[in-house]
């Protein structure tokens, strides 16, 4: 990967006049993408119908059996669907509608196959599984080509199959974190894969962790609870750094910091040398810092296209 920034790769076009340093500017100040009046209206109005589709089918079917249910939203999933890939298929703001409506029809199939479940008797943690692996099935199906639909419908997928099994093999403490770290974890490693809403995966796999891992840490105790914790924290902030994704830098130092504290907090209990302790670490991890970029020789410096 390259170790160098925008501004820099920009500033080399320059030097290599390759482009003008006024390409430059407007290339470095260009948005990312542009909002359209049509294609935000365009996901405003389908919200809105979404939430009066659901409120009619509530309003309908409210002393209805939950088979009576499950057909109707069997046939919005049919309707949804049939529309969804002809919206796919379309151009400009057509692709980005049909996404949403995969997202409602995709929820119509699962709630349907849930009421169904319930009618059968189904244990409510089996029926979180059941659901939750079929919205993962269809999510890995449709990563390498959707949007945004296959990561948002992962991340409650994911969620909902592992609730369901902490709730079925009771589950606690440390196991129901290893768990969910686990699972944070492959999450953040497909956020690293070219994806639609990449930085949603990351960013769900990053909180997942900083907040299952510290249940580790308290459950276990000791050092073999604080070694594995501080060496997810490390791995983090590692990749954060090694790969530019700023939310694991964020997410590593974060738990970093918990690992260290409530290491020291809970095994020393002088507060005066729990202080002590917990500044001579973090002097240390500046010593090292400073240490390194000295051996490199240089700071890195950072240019813009005008060379200021």
């Amino acid at each position: 990967m390259a170790d160098k920034t925008l501004p820099e790769l920009l500033h080399e076009l320059v030097v290599d006049r390759r482009i003008t340093a006024y390409q430059a500017d407007e290339l470095l100040q260009a948005p990312r993408f542009r909002i359209q009046w049509r294609s935000a209206l365009t996901y405003l109005g389908l919200a809105i119908l979404s939430l009066g589709l659901v409120r009619l089918v509530i309003a309908l079917f409210e002393e209805a059996s939950k088979v009576s249910i499950a057909v109707a939203l069997y046939g919005i999933f049919i309707v949804a669907a049939w529309f969804a890939q002809r919206f796919i298929r379309g151009r400009d703001w057509r692709p980005t509608a049909g996404e949403v409506l995969e997202l409602i029809a995709l929820g119509s199939f699962v709630a349907a196959g849930a009421l169904l479940l319930t009618e059968a008797d189904w244990d409510g943690e089996w029926i979180a599984v059941v659901a939750g692996a079929v919205g993962m099935t269809w999510s890995f199906i449709r990563l390498p080509s959707a949007k945004f639909s296959a990561a948002i419908a992962l991340l409650p997928s994911l969620q909902a199959i592992g609730v369901g099994l902490v709730e079925h093999f009771s589950w606690q403490g440390a196991a129901s974190s290893a768990l969910f770290v686990g699972g944070g974890t492959f999450v953040l490693w497909l956020g690293q894969q070219h994806v639609g809403l990449s930085v949603l995966l990351r960013v769900a796999g990053v909180v997942t962790i900083v907040s299952s891992a510290p249940v580790w840490l308290s459950d276990v105790g000791g050092v073999l609870g604080f070694l594995p914790s501080l060496a997810v924290a490390v791995l983090l902030f590692w990749s954060g750094v090694r790969y530019v994704r700023i939310e694991q830098v964020v997410g590593g130092a974060i738990l970093t910091v918990i690992c260290i504290g409530a290491y020291v907090f809970d095994t020393i209990d002088n507060d005066i040398l729990q202080g002590v302790i917990v500044s001579v670490i973090g002097a240390l991890v500046l010593g090292t810092t400073v240490a390194v970029v000295r051996r490199n020789g240089h700071h890195k410096r950072y240019v813009t296209t005008t060379g200021a």
